[in-house]
């Protein structure tokens, strides 16, 4: 009674077992930045070389390693120490594909053509070789050998082992490589509201505070832009003849982001610094007068996707003529959206 027991305790047992085999493909694409690139690409060669990893794809260069492979569960945590700290993940992709359909599909196939080859070797021993029907069932013999050879290859590739990972690892010099390999332009019109308080006002020159609406145009994911528009001051004299209440301003600018906080890539609350360089025309009703200007910015942005960007920057302008009267800080609100 007990050794019934037993036997029938092992037959449950790898029934569950069995049931629990699940054959899972998940492919790994990675990219990196580092600037430490020797020192990451020595890192993941001593790591396939000690673990006498199999390599199918492994190209390197001066400033872009690549390498494909693939490894068991218990590697695979291994290899996220080993790439972990390296630098910034531009791309981090995982796609798991179950085939335990597939690989009961493909047995179940085998099984049919396994059959079928017994029952055509069966029929054809009583038959005359010579005949034009032995002949068909020996094309069609042939046939269903064929199938089975593929059918078992394709069953072989799927339960090599029970769950595996394919890596796809791209790590670029970030010493020698831009934040982009190529400009990426977009069509992000929108508008700026910006308030500039002026740091030495002069009644002859300058204002304490002027505000502004301007047309802001981002043309490029780095991010580029171009701004149009004009301040006017907060105080407004009668007549308008001593500062100037006017000025049309129009500038082009880049915006940076760090390569510690993302480069820009999260949804919320991106930190960048950047500049705006450009001309003014300042104005009253006696006189104008015009010249350049230099703004370094640290902005924030609030809010990004592929369709919207809201913007914040502090700048601080710096004009070319009449520095210490003109010179001012600047608080900016940006709204652009894809067109």
């Amino acid at each position: 009674m007990k050794k019934l027991l037993f036997l029938l305790f092992a037959v449950v047992s790898c029934v569950v077992l069995n049931a629990q085999v699940r054959y899972r493909v998940t492919t790994v694409e990675q990219r990196i930045q580092t600037t430490d690139y020797w020192i990451s690409v020595q890192k993941m060669n001593t790591f396939i070389t000690s673990n006498n990893i199999m390599v199918s794809r492994q190209n390197e260069s001066p400033l872009k390693y690549t390498v494909n492979f693939s490894i068991e569960p218990k590697l695979y945590a291994a290899y996220k120490e080993v790439v972990k700290g390296m630098g910034l993940f531009t791309e981090n992709n995982l796609n798991t594909t179950d085939n335990t359909a597939r690989v009961e599909e493909l047995k179940g196939n085998v099984k049919y053509y396994q059959d079928q080859i017994a029952l055509q070797n069966s029929l054809m021993a009583k038959m005359d070789p010579q005949t034009e029907q032995y002949k068909n069932m020996w094309r069609e013999l042939k046939n269903w050998e064929t199938s089975i050879r593929t059918a078992q290859t394709d069953l072989n590739n799927l339960t090599s082992t029970e769950y595996y990972y394919v890596v796809d690892l791209e790590i670029e010099d970030e010493t020698y490589t831009p934040q982009t390999s190529s400009v990426q332009w977009i069509n992000m019109p929108g508008v700026e509201y910006s308030y500039l308080q002026i740091e030495e006002p002069q009644d002859t020159l300058s204002s304490a505070y002027y505000q502004g609406v301007f047309l802001k145009y981002v043309f490029t994911k780095g991010k580029s832009f171009a701004t149009l528009g004009a301040y006017k001051t907060t105080n407004k004299l009668d007549p308008d003849t001593m500062h100037y209440s006017e000025m049309f301003v129009f500038g082009f600018g880049q915006d940076f982001y760090s390569r510690h906080l993302g480069r820009g890539s999260k949804k919320f609350f991106n930190l960048y610094s950047g500049y705006t360089l450009g001309g003014m025309l300042a104005s009253n009703d006696k006189r104008k007068e015009s010249f350049g200007y230099l703004a370094p910015a640290v902005g924030l942005e609030i809010f990004k996707n592929k369709y919207v960007l809201i913007d914040t920057k502090v700048n601080y302008m710096v004009p070319f003529k009449n520095t210490r009267q003109m010179r001012g800080l600047a608080f900016n609100v940006s709204f652009n959206f894809v067109f």
